[in-house]
This record gives structure tokens, sequence and C-alpha cells, in this order.
């Protein structure tokens, strides 16, 4: 299965399903299911420091359990998946950054247990099984 790895915060935001929007610097043809990989790298300071104030009421107005997303900012895991299904430039998205491709996500799955593995950049493949029941 495809696997995108994304830094923390950005990772928790896209698998609880607050964030609809995956900004990269390439176009992706790719459309359909993907695993969400916490990068180990991760944003220095606190997240309020690097939301617009939208996408900081957004967060806040987030109905998740606080206990899941703490359990989401885990780095260097496989934490759950999303499905790509379009690609774009200068979307309407409060998450998309301009005059960068805006990769469109929806139908967020977090993963009850994470798991362990080394990211890569790009989209990239993870050869072992998922366990059904892990979602």
């Amino acid at each position: 299965m495809k696997v995108l790895s994304v830094k923390q915060p950005w990772a928790a935001l896209l698998v609880n399903g607050i964030k609809d929007i995956e900004n990269r610097t390439r176009k992706t043809t790719f459309r359909g299911r993907i695993l969400i990989h916490a990068s180990k790298a991760q944003r220095s300071g606190f997240i309020a420091d690097f939301l617009t104030e939208e996408q900081a009421k957004a967060v806040c107005e987030a109905k998740i359990e606080d206990s899941d997303f703490r359990k989401s900012l885990v780095r260097g895991m496989i934490i759950g998946s999303i499905e790509i299904y379009d690609c774009v430039k200068n979307d309407r998205s409060i998450w998309a950054e301009k005059n960068v491709w805006n990769w469109k996500v929806r139908k967020p799955i977090l993963f009850k247990k994470p798991i362990p593995a080394k990211g890569k950049l790009g989209l990239w493949n993870f050869e072992k099984e998922i366990d059904e029941n892990n979602q």
C-alpha cells in the first residue's frame, strides 16, 4: 500500500479528519487510499504558532476525543490512512497553501495501534500486511 510521510502535527490533523488538504511541491496523479506515516521530524514550537486563526478555530471545534488526538501525535509510525481524491492548486480550503499542489483528502481513519516504520520521501510502498482490525 502507498504511504506518505508527514510531519507532526499535520499527520495527526489529517488522520483525525481536521485537515482536508496536504500541501506538496509536487503534483500527484495517484487517487485512492494511502497510509499516513508520522515522520520523526516535526515542526518546532506550539501548534498555535503556525496556524491561521481559521485553522486554530477548526482544531478547537473538531469533535474528536482529546486522548485520540494525543495518541495520534506519535512520531516514526504509521498512524492511519486517508483517501486522495484530487490534486489542484489554490484550493479554497483553510488548509490550502497558495502556489503549491493541494492534495485533496477525505475519509480519514485513525489506527487504534500505530505501526512502527521508517519514513521516506514522496509516496512509498509499505510491504507489510495491515491488520484490518487495527482500523
